[in-house]
């Protein structure tokens, strides 16, 4: 069974007197509080393993780093705009296209084709 993890305003070993509390219901602000005062006397291994990872030396930075990423930021933002282009090109021939074929269909041109039939009267 894991041992009772308390918070630390709760820990009295050690000193002639228990730490003070806040005014809610015993507890300190969340804020206030740390993972390490939380921190159990198991070892945790996920805890160690980044601690290790973390406190070890860091990876060296390429050299060409900055110049790589204007270069891709680039290619992007011109892949970008020739889309934008192109799908406004589009736009614009769909739209002309739209008008030819309205102007070229109208119904109220006035001339009405020779086969329809007479309006019935009643």
């Amino acid at each position: 069974m894991r041992p009772r993890l308390q918070h630390p305003a709760q820990h009295t070993a050690g000193r002639s007197r228990p730490r003070r509390r806040s005014g809610r219901g015993g507890r300190c602000a969340m804020s206030r509080c740390t993972v390490d005062d939380w921190a159990s006397d198991v070892p945790d291994r996920k805890l160690d393993e980044v601690r290790r990872t973390l406190g070890g030396p860091h990876p060296a930075v390429p050299a060409d780093l900055s110049r790589r990423a204007e270069e891709r930021g680039r290619r992007l933002l011109h892949r970008r705009r020739v889309l934008h282009g192109v799908l406004l090109a589009l736009a614009v021939a769909a739209l002309i296209a739209f008008t030819v074929l309205a102007i070229l269909t109208w119904p109220w041109n006035g001339a009405t084709p020779p086969e329809t039939a007479p309006p019935v009267t009643w």
